[in-house]
């Protein structure tokens, strides 16, 4: 199997997180979502503006399943143990 080059593996790791922001943007949205459906507030809130296309992007989330991405946090975890250890 050919190796990725690390532009690659950084797209990769990016996509990553916008899936993960978006999933936690989901997240938000649903729980003020019950939130406004159970009180008598008589404004959703902002965020029951923001575009729902955006939710689309948690399907990026599961490229946590992807063996670059894994090394990529991996790598991370080791650097950050070696700087704060």
């Amino acid at each position: 199997m050919k190796a990725m080059n690390v532009s690659a593996k950084a797209m990769l790791f990016l996509l990553y997180c916008v899936g993960l922001m978006s999933l936690s943007l989901l997240f938000a949205y649903l729980v003020c979502g019950v939130w406004y459906v159970f009180s008598d507030a008589d404004y959703p809130g902002a965020i029951a503006f923001i575009p729902k296309w955006i939710f689309l992007l948690g399907i990026f989330a599961f490229l946590g399943k992807a063996r670059s991405v894994k090394q990529t946090l991996n790598g991370i975890v080791d650097y950050l143990d070696e700087k704060i250890g």
